[in-house]
């Protein structure tokens, strides 16, 4: 286990089963709890370890937590920065 990870707090768990059969790995979830934002999540499998970004949980301003924007930015840096 990564040390800045911790088990996820309540409330905020990804669901393990839907993540596993889209992974088709088993899968154990850690949350990292420091951010204040979007949720993130290290997810551990057989294949690797991946991290998951989801906006916070409730309402949101319009355009807030705009996932789609970061993931076009991350995949722009991606090429220069993999």
């Amino acid at each position: 286990m990564i040390p800045e990870t911790a088990p996820p707090r309540d409330g905020e768990h990804p669901d393990t089963a839907a993540l596993a059969g889209w992974l088709n790995a088993p899968v154990r979830i850690q949350q990292f709890p420091a951010g204040h934002s979007n949720l993130t999540y290290l997810l551990i499998t057989s294949l690797g370890e991946f991290v998951l970004r989801r906006p916070p949980l409730g309402p949101l301003a319009p355009r807030a937590h705009d996932m789609a924007r970061e993931f076009r930015l991350l995949s722009a840096l991606h090429p220069h920065y993999p």
